[in-house]
This record gives structure tokens, sequence and C-alpha cells, in this order.
């Protein structure tokens, strides 16, 4: 019996071996799996960081960007504002020209109309 019981005992002890290293190879995997969890975690927030940063950048840069469209529109509007005022102001000084063209074009055309009547009907008629 002694050979009976050394056998079942030389079982439980390579079960008992087995167990260990399969235990030992299970918290291996474990630690192995926290410490890439923990590089992946760490490279997560370099990352959020980063793209905060590019974020923050790019915000800048677009709200300079904005700032300067709308400060170029603003200077066009004026330019284009003075020049429409310029435009107006010549074609007023323009049209009273030509107003006051027409008015001595007008009393001319009256004078000789009516040195024409006062020839044909003479000085009485009038």
């Amino acid at each position: 019996m002694e050979s009976g019981a050394q056998g079942i005992a030389l079982q439980y002890g390579v079960l008992g071996a087995c167990a260990l290293v399969f235990a030992y190879v299970i918290i291996a995997l474990y630690k192995r799996g926290e410490a890439k969890e923990e590089k992946i975690t760490a490279d997560r927030i370099a990352w959020a960081a980063k793209e905060q940063s590019l974020r923050a950048d790019y915000e800048v840069k677009h709200t300079t960007a904005l700032v300067e469209y709308a400060k170029q529109l603003q200077d066009l509007r004026a330019a284009g504002q003075e020049r429409e005022d310029m435009i107006r102001n010549e074609f007023s000084a323009l049209m009273e020209k030509v107003a006051e063209e027409a008015t001595k074009s007008s009393q001319a055309t009256t004078d000789v109309l009516g040195k024409f009547y006062e020839r044909i009907l003479g000085p009485k008629a009038r």
C-alpha cells in the first residue's frame, strides 16, 4: 500500500506543482496586462494633452484669421462706401453743371425765339 499512497502523494505533488506553475503564469500575465494598460493609459493621456494643445492652437489661429478677415471686410466696405460717396458727389456736381448748361441753353433758345417772334410779328404783337 505504501506504493499506492506514494503514487497518490506524487500525483497530488505534481498536481500542486502544476497548479503553482499555472498560478504563476496567470499572475505574470496579469502583471503584464496591467503594465500594458498603464502604458495605454499613459499614451492616452499624452494623446489627449497633444490633442488639446493642437485644438488650442487651431482655435487661436482660427480666431485670429476670423478677426483679420472681418477687419479686411470692414476696410473693403469702408473703401467701397468712400468710392460710392465720391461717385455720388461727382455725379451731383455733373448734374448741377448740366442743369446750369440747360438753363443757359434754354435761355438762349428763348432769346432766339423772342427775336424771331419780334421780327416776324413785330414789336406790337407781344
